[in-house]
Parts: structure tokens; C-alpha cells; sequence
């Protein structure tokens, strides 16, 4: 079976997310599928916005399943 590219980007996700949930760490993910319509700023502040969607996604997990979350270096 052949993937689509956007297919192909969140199946690559998956197994990424996949391989990290068997360590400590944790990565954000964000990206945007873009056309010869869309110009690299709108992009890229798409893509962005889905990262920082992620990343709030994956905190709110980790404290609803009673984890903690690493301070960081500058708020110590």
C-alpha cells in the first residue's frame, strides 16, 4: 500500500512517538502540508502552531497520568 505524503508524515509521527514512549522522553511534533499557494511564512507558522498544540497536548497527559514536568534550566 502506497502512503500519501501527509499519510506518510503522520505515519512517520507515529512510529516516532511510538519508539520514544519506551524511554524518558517526549517530543512535540508539528508540521504543515503546503502548496505552491501557501507562502513559507504561513507555513511555517502553521506548522508551529501544531507543535505548540502538540507539545500542550503531551503536558496535559503527563499530568493527568500523575507525572511531573522538568523545570527549566532558567526557572530554577
Amino acid at each position: 500500500m502506497r502512503l500519501l505524503p501527509e499519510e506518510f508524515v503522520l505515519e512517520d509521527i507515529r512510529k516516532k512517538k511510538a519508539a520514544l514512549s519506551k524511554t524518558k522522553y517526549v517530543c512535540a511534533f508539528g508540521y504543515c502540508m503546503s502548496d505552491k499557494d501557501k507562502d513559507f511564512d504561513a507555513a511555517l507558522r502553521a506548522a508551529d502552531e501544531a507543535m505548540y498544540s502538540d507539545k500542550s497536548a503531551i503536558r496535559k497527559e503527563i499530568l493527568a497520568a500523575g507525572g511531573k514536568l522538568h523545570r527549566r534550566a532558567g526557572d530554577r
